[in-house]
């Protein structure tokens, strides 16, 4: 009877953000009977983002691109910061990361999943991105970590060679101050 309860719950909830977002959606039609513009559809894109951060991205780049914001705002972070309460840095940071997800081959695009395995890709030299993300893929679950964890350099196997001799002292640095008698 816990786990029927429990799986009821989840549905209710389920529910209840669908219904949350049907309310935000924009409308087929405007007040006025027109069509919602681009911008007005891209804004809700962003306001409503629940999974797909990739899709905000997308809607902000575009945004941004084609000046959408000029309207109602003088620049693109003030809109940001208005209308959606992202700071210029976050938008950047999410534009980013999308740009690096289109940069990669087609089949490896769905590999990343958020921002963060994005940002740490980042700091990958570009041409080794491809073989990198496969490697990660390989090994397990693509984390932002195990990227991270697949750039760095690997440790060498075998024993560690140390040299034990010091080297001797040249005859010029034996004396290295005046004051000194140690030389």
């Amino acid at each position: 009877m816990i786990n029927n309860s429990r799986s009821e719950d989840r549905r209710d909830r389920t529910r209840k953000s669908v219904t949350s977002l049907e309310r935000t959606a924009p409308k087929s039609k405007s007040r006025f009977g027109k069509q919602p513009s681009r911008y007005e559809q891209l804004k809700h894109t962003v306001k409503t983002w629940v999974q797909d951060r990739f899709a905000v991205a997308d809607a902000l780049k575009e945004i941004r691109d084609e000046k959408l914001y000029q309207k109602d705002y003088a620049t693109f972070e003030e809109c940001c910061e208005a209308e959606f309460g992202l700071k210029h840095s976050q938008a950047y940071g999410l534009i980013a990361a999308s740009n690096l997800k289109e940069s990669l081959p087609p089949q490896l695009r769905t590999s990343l999943k958020n921002e963060g395995q994005a940002r740490a890709l980042a700091e990958v030299k570009e041409s080794s991105r491809p073989a990198v993300l496969k490697r990660v893929a390989k090994s397990g679950t693509v984390t932002a970590k195990a990227i991270t964890e697949a750039t760095k350099p690997r440790e060498r196997k075998g024993p560690v060679v140390i040299d034990v001799e010091p080297e001797p002292i040249k005859a010029s640095a034996a004396k290295h101050c005046p004051t000194c008698t140690c030389g």
